[in-house]
């Protein structure tokens, strides 16, 4: 079976599975990144890829990121799951900037 989001650019496929996974980001919630990257596996099987159009989305200001407070708290596995920000940190969640 097709994917939901298989038709889609990277970038709407991203926006798409953000809505699917909670239909409240349109008012604003926001998706946990390692919950989205799952979402998305079998369509990035290459981990920089989706880090390239989370960063891409985020740069075009289509959505916003937010940062784990405490890195290096983290494990090897959470920090894989995230998204690197490039200072150091890693983006834990996403969501919708409001138009």
């Amino acid at each position: 079976q097709r994917a939901p989001w298989s038709a889609l650019s990277d970038e709407d496929a991203v926006l798409a599975e953000m809505k699917r996974l909670d239909p409240q980001v349109t008012q604003g919630a926001l998706v946990y990144i390692p919950h989205l990257r799952q979402g998305l596996s079998g369509r990035f099987g290459d981990r920089s890829a989706f880090d390239r159009v989370v960063l891409a989305l985020a740069a075009q200001r289509r959505v916003q990121v937010q940062t784990h407070p405490v890195p290096s708290q983290l494990t090897e596995a959470e920090r894989e799951a995230m998204v690197p920000n490039g200072t150091g940190g890693y983006y834990i969640a996403i969501g919708l900037r409001a138009e």
